[in-house]
């Protein structure tokens, strides 16, 4: 299943009541918040695995005896 683009959703409605200038600021501000949503996904992904990483090293001072 393809997952279609905010910015191809916005081109198969009916946008015959707006602007050519319009029509591309909104692209253009969906194209930047499919971005940040994105990087802020990859953020949370790469810090998960640097805490797994973190919780699976033993540290010798934390060992019980």
């Amino acid at each position: 299943m393809k997952t279609n683009t905010v910015a191809d959703l916005i081109k198969n409605i009916d946008t015959s009541y707006m602007t050519q200038s319009e029509l591309d600021l909104a692209i253009a501000r969906a194209q930047r918040a499919e971005f940040i949503a994105k990087s802020i996904a990859a953020s949370v992904t790469w810090i998960k695995s640097k805490m797994t990483f973190k919780a699976n090293v033993k540290v010798a001072g934390h060992q019980p005896a």
